[in-house]
């Protein structure tokens, strides 16, 4: 896994944060964390958080006391995001690989991925993993990958460039798949 992580160093995290954030991570970041703290009681695991677009987006729709632990493999990230969000109370920024995480099974309420799961080699593990880690047997535990049935629009985006792509699925395990 040092392969995948030493890719995302240098200069990767802060082009990640001011280039491809505003215009392609945001809007999802926006959308995924409106939808999960909805009805969320409990902590909350966020893997693959890169430079942390999501976390601050979660932990301004999350409770105050809600545990928000934000995770990621390469160093580089989570130290971007750890430097660029230092104001941002609640957050526990840990570096782990999703496929082989460190947390006890059922100890979070939710686990969230925005767009990470791409960039992990062994998906089904970490899939797995989720599910380990997540309240899943019990009423309110849930998944996302920041999939939606329909994706927020993008800036410069067409009426017309939606219809030009499938909409994600729901599978039926709630973790959502798709665009």
């Amino acid at each position: 896994m040092t392969d995948v992580a030493s890719s995302f160093s240098g200069s990767i995290p802060e082009y990640y944060d001011t280039h491809m954030g505003p215009a392609i991570f945001e809007p999802y970041a926006a959308d995924l964390a409106q939808r999960l703290a909805a009805g969320i009681a409990g902590p909350v695991l966020e893997t693959a958080c890169g430079t942390g677009i999501l976390t601050r987006r979660l932990r301004a729709h999350l409770e105050a006391g809600t545990r928000l632990v934000a995770t990621d493999l390469s160093a580089a990230m989570l130290d971007y995001a750890r430097t660029r969000l230092a104001d941002l109370p609640g957050v526990e920024w840990r570096e782990a690989d999703a496929a082989h995480l460190p947390f006890s099974s059922s100890s979070f309420a939710a686990v969230v991925c925005q767009l990470g799961l791409m960039f992990v080699p062994d998906k089904a593990a970490a899939m797995r993993e989720a599910r380990r880690v997540a309240r899943f047997r019990h009423r309110g535990g849930h998944s996302g990958t920041g999939a939606r049935r329909r994706r927020p629009s993008l800036p410069g985006e067409q009426p017309g460039d939606r219809g030009r792509r499938a909409s994600g699925a729901q599978s039926r395990s709630g973790i959502g798949h798709g665009s």
